[in-house]
């Protein structure tokens, strides 16, 4: 039977933190075909691509998998939101946004506290599917632009295979801007 059980999971170690550091935008389109994992099946190499890396600060930055299962219709699948903050509000990035909040197949690659880096998206992409532009009301709020990132997949998120320094630095086609 191919979903057998095939081990058991004791409680490890308190080593868990949570929250997200950055996450990297990769063309879907580039991406999708030319994946190479290992037997955990974590990415280890993929085509030439450019990763767009975005910094966060906040702890409104949330990456959840929920899953969808029906024994009527004998389906599984993974819906996987990233919800980020990006803050300030100046010209140079509304170009770059409104790119983004358009743009249908998005692999988003989602660096998390513990270093490991879960990739969202893979079956048909990841997209926008809200998201607000705020300037605040208190001197105190928020400025910038919130977005909600949603995709279904079959699979939940692969993890890509730690790195050695920088994320992405084992994988030999991967290039990230702004490198760090």
């Amino acid at each position: 039977m191919a979903c057998a059980l095939t081990t058991g999971r004791l409680l490890d170690c308190k080593n868990q933190v949570g929250g997200i550091k950055e996450v990297f935008f990769a063309d879907w389109r580039i991406l999708q075909d030319s994946l190479t994992y290992d037997g955990t099946d974590q990415v280890t190499d993929f085509a030439a691509a450019t990763l767009y890396r975005y910094e966060l600060k906040s702890n409104a930055n949330v990456f959840t998998q929920e899953v969808t299962a029906s024994s009527d219709t004998q389906s599984v699948f993974f819906t996987q939101t990233l919800t980020i903050q990006l803050s300030d509000l100046l010209p140079t990035y509304r170009v770059e946004l409104g790119k983004m909040v358009r743009n249908r197949r998005l692999i988003i690659f989602v660096r998390d506290m513990n270093d490991r880096i879960h990739m969202m998206g893979l079956d048909q992409g990841a997209e926008v599917s809200a998201g607000s532009i705020t300037a605040g009301g208190a001197k105190g709020d928020f400025v910038g632009h919130t977005l909600t990132f949603m995709a279904e997949c079959v699979e939940q998120a692969a993890f890509v295979e730690p790195y050695t320094t920088n994320p992405f630095d084992n994988i030999a086609n991967a290039t990230v801007s702004p490198a760090y």
